[in-house]
């Protein structure tokens, strides 16, 4: 959760820079900047995610998986298409 109040945070100092007329090209560079962490940021959240559902999905057992599968899935015996 904090990576992604941060990355809201870096979000809004982006949106300020629209805000004006004309940025300065510093200003542009600095949003650059933000952009490249935000996105770096994001990707290293989603890597996670996908990691940690990995994980717990790893750690269930199989009765629990085919439980939470959709009926649709479970009728034809494997994953949907």
């Amino acid at each position: 959760m904090r990576q992604l109040f941060d990355i809201g945070l870096r979000l809004d100092t982006v949106a300020a820079t629209f805000d004006s007329d004309e940025p300065p090209a510093a200003r542009l560079d600095k949003t650059q900047a933000a952009l490249t962490e935000i996105l770096d940021g994001l990707d290293r959240m989603i890597r996670d995610t996908g990691l940690a559902m990995l994980s717990v999905t790893a750690a269930l057992p199989e009765v629990e998986l085919v439980r939470r599968r959709p009926p649709s899935a479970v009728r034809r015996g494997g994953p949907p298409a």
